[in-house]
């Protein structure tokens, strides 16, 4: 099984999550995640996956929910094109 790190290094499987609040896990979820070794790397952050190509740079939204694909500012920036 593999795990995965957040932003500040917490794979989120240690003894104290019994302990922690609702808010302190609504904040976990919410943290940048990364994944990835190479030209594409994969960042998730709430609704939303996005591509950074380590390239040129470029980035695009490459997975979202269907509520946050229906808006124009996500859209737009989708990997559909590339």
């Amino acid at each position: 099984m593999a795990r995965t790190l957040t932003s500040d290094g917490d794979d989120g499987n240690s003894d104290n999550d019994d302990a922690d609040s609702s808010a302190t896990t609504s904040a976990r979820a919410n943290r940048a995640v990364f994944a990835g070794k190479g030209r594409y790397q994969l960042y998730r952050q709430g609704n939303l996956t996005w591509r950074l190509d380590t390239d040129n740079g470029r980035t695009c939204i490459l997975f979202a929910t269907e509520e946050e694909w229906h808006k124009q500012r996500v859209f737009s920036h989708g990997c559909a094109g590339e």
